[in-house]
C-alpha cells in the first residue's frame, strides 16, 4: 500500500526533508532575504514534494521507463550541494535571527539528504534494479 512508504526509513527522511526545507524557506521569507535563499529552499521543498507524491501514488511502479531511484539520488545530491552553499552563506551573513535559523534548518536538510543518499545508494547497489535490459524487455511483453 502507498501509505507504507511513509513508515519506511526513506519515507521518514523525505518527510523530514520537506519539513526542514519548508521551515528554512519560511524563515528566509520572514527575514526578507533575496531570491537566492528563498528560491533554493523553495525549489528543494517542491521537488521533494513531487517525489513524495510520486511514491505515494505509486506512479514509480507504473512509469517504468525511468530509473526513479537514480533520479531521486541525483536530485538529492544536487539539493545537498545547493542547500549547503545557501545555508553557509546565510549563517555567515547573520543579518538577523530569522536568517540564522533558516541557515540552521538548511543545514538540517543537508544532514537528512546525506542520510537519504546513503539509503538510496544501498537500494541501488543491493536492490532488484540489477536486471539486464533483455530481462526488462521480456517483462514488458
Amino acid at each position: 500500500m502507498a501509505l507504507s512508504y511513509l513508515k519506511s526509513p526513506l519515507g521518514i527522511l523525505k518527510l523530514l526533508r520537506m519539513v526542514f526545507s519548508l521551515l528554512a524557506c519560511c524563515c528566509f521569507l520572514f527575514a526578507s532575504r533575496n531570491g537566492m535563499y528563498v528560491g533554493v529552499t523553495g525549489m528543494e521543498f517542491f521537488f521533494t514534494l513531487c517525489f513524495m507524491l510520486l511514491y505515494l501514488t505509486e506512479l514509480d511502479k507504473k512509469i517504468t521507463f525511468f530509473f526513479w531511484t537514480l533520479i531521486d539520488l541525483l536530485n538529492t545530491m544536487l539539493a545537498t550541494v545547493f542547500v549547503f552553499i545557501v545555508s553557509v552563506v546565510a549563517i555567515i551573513n547573520m543579518m538577523n535571527h530569522a536568517t540564522t535559523v533558516g541557515g540552521a534548518c538548511g543545514l538540517a536538510v543537508v544532514v537528512v539528504c546525506y542520510m537519504e543518499m546513503f539509503l538510496l545508494g544501498r537500494l541501488i547497489k543491493n536492490g532488484p534494479f540489477t536486471r539486464s535490459p533483455n530481462q526488462l524487455a521480456h517483462t514488458a511483453e
